[in-house]
Protein backbone atom coordinates (compact mmCIF):
# COMPACT_ATOMS: atom_id res chain seq x y z
CA UNK A 1 0.00 0.00 0.00
CA UNK A 2 0.88 3.48 -0.33
CA UNK A 3 2.93 4.76 2.32
CA UNK A 4 1.71 8.42 4.50
CA UNK A 5 4.54 10.54 5.73
CA UNK A 6 4.17 13.53 7.48
CA UNK A 7 7.31 15.98 8.71
CA UNK A 8 7.88 17.14 11.94
CA UNK A 9 9.58 18.56 14.74
CA UNK A 10 10.30 16.08 17.34
CA UNK A 11 10.12 17.46 21.07
CA UNK A 12 12.68 14.79 22.09
CA UNK A 13 15.04 12.36 20.17
CA UNK A 14 17.26 10.61 22.21
CA UNK A 15 20.16 10.17 19.58
CA UNK A 16 21.92 12.58 17.06
CA UNK A 17 21.73 9.68 14.77
CA UNK A 18 20.41 10.67 10.85
CA UNK A 19 19.93 6.58 10.66
CA UNK A 20 16.54 5.35 9.49
CA UNK A 21 14.62 3.59 12.48
CA UNK A 22 12.09 1.44 12.41
CA UNK A 23 9.07 2.18 15.20
CA UNK A 24 5.94 2.43 15.77
CA UNK A 25 4.08 5.24 15.69
CA UNK A 26 0.56 6.85 16.73
CA UNK A 27 -1.12 10.25 15.53
CA UNK A 28 -4.47 9.99 18.20
CA UNK A 29 -4.48 8.83 21.53
CA UNK A 30 -6.89 6.14 20.36
CA UNK A 31 -5.51 5.10 17.39
CA UNK A 32 -3.78 1.70 17.47
CA UNK A 33 0.46 2.15 16.69
CA UNK A 34 1.29 1.38 12.95
CA UNK A 35 4.50 0.40 12.11
CA UNK A 36 6.61 3.15 10.67
CA UNK A 37 10.25 4.89 9.81
CA UNK A 38 11.33 7.77 11.24
CA UNK A 39 14.39 9.68 9.72
CA UNK A 40 15.80 13.33 11.40
CA UNK A 41 16.74 15.43 8.56
CA UNK A 42 17.41 18.79 10.18
CA UNK A 43 18.26 20.23 14.32
CA UNK A 44 14.73 19.99 14.69
CA UNK A 45 12.59 17.86 11.98
CA UNK A 46 12.12 14.15 11.18
CA UNK A 47 10.42 12.48 8.83
CA UNK A 48 7.64 9.57 9.39
CA UNK A 49 6.59 7.33 6.48
CA UNK A 50 4.07 5.06 7.91
CA UNK A 51 4.16 1.58 6.11
CA UNK A 52 0.36 1.58 5.78
CA UNK A 53 -2.16 4.28 5.58
CA UNK A 54 -3.25 6.42 8.24
CA UNK A 55 -6.38 8.63 8.48
CA UNK A 56 -6.66 12.22 8.64
CA UNK A 57 -2.81 12.95 9.23
CA UNK A 58 -3.11 16.83 9.97
CA UNK A 59 -0.80 19.63 10.61
CA UNK A 60 -0.49 20.95 14.26
CA UNK A 61 -1.39 17.52 15.69
CA UNK A 62 1.14 15.63 17.75
CA UNK A 63 2.53 12.47 16.64
CA UNK A 64 4.44 9.86 19.25
CA UNK A 65 6.81 7.51 18.42
CA UNK A 66 7.48 3.75 19.98
CA UNK A 67 10.40 1.38 20.48
CA UNK A 68 8.64 -1.90 22.29
CA UNK A 69 7.17 -0.29 25.28
CA UNK A 70 8.94 3.10 25.32
CA UNK A 71 8.30 6.65 24.13
CA UNK A 72 11.04 7.49 21.60
CA UNK A 73 9.92 11.01 20.55
CA UNK A 74 7.48 12.82 19.66
CA UNK A 75 6.22 16.36 17.52
CA UNK A 76 4.03 18.21 16.09
CA UNK A 77 2.91 17.63 12.21
CA UNK A 78 4.24 20.40 9.98
CA UNK A 79 2.53 19.60 7.20
CA UNK A 80 1.65 15.99 4.92
CA UNK A 81 3.98 14.95 2.22
CA UNK A 82 2.12 13.74 -1.05
CA UNK A 83 1.96 10.39 -1.84
CA UNK A 84 3.95 9.07 -4.45
CA UNK A 85 2.95 7.66 -7.86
Amino acid sequence: EKIKPFQGFPDFWVSNSRETRQVLGKIRYSHTAVPCRITRVGEDTMTAEFERPVRAITPGQSAVFYEQDYVLCGGIIDRKIPESM
